[in-house]
């Protein structure tokens, strides 16, 4: 499943300016600081914009990177994506 997802986040992504690919080898590593997570929900949910406020761009901390994540999520789940 990992190539799969590896795949689709990618090119959900690829047009952003500034995209650095996930790689299959590094998966779970490029997803844990939620940066990711936020791109991606940045292009499910139309208007919402999440990299320019109200998350950690340079997270060093597993409490900086929980709270990427539960940004994105709180986005996700507010606005209905499933």
């Amino acid at each position: 499943r990992v190539p799969f997802f590896t795949k689709w986040i990618n090119h959900l992504c690829e047009d952003d300016p500034g995209w650095t690919p996930v790689e299959e080898s590094n998966f779970f590593e490029d997803l844990k600081t939620g940066l990711v997570l936020c791109k991606v929900v940045e292009r499910l949910v139309p208007g919402v914009d999440l990299t320019t406020k109200g998350i950690y761009q340079k997270p060093r901390t597993r409490a900086t990177c929980v709270a990427n994540i539960d940004k994105a999520l709180s986005v996700a789940w507010r606005t209905g994506v499933n």
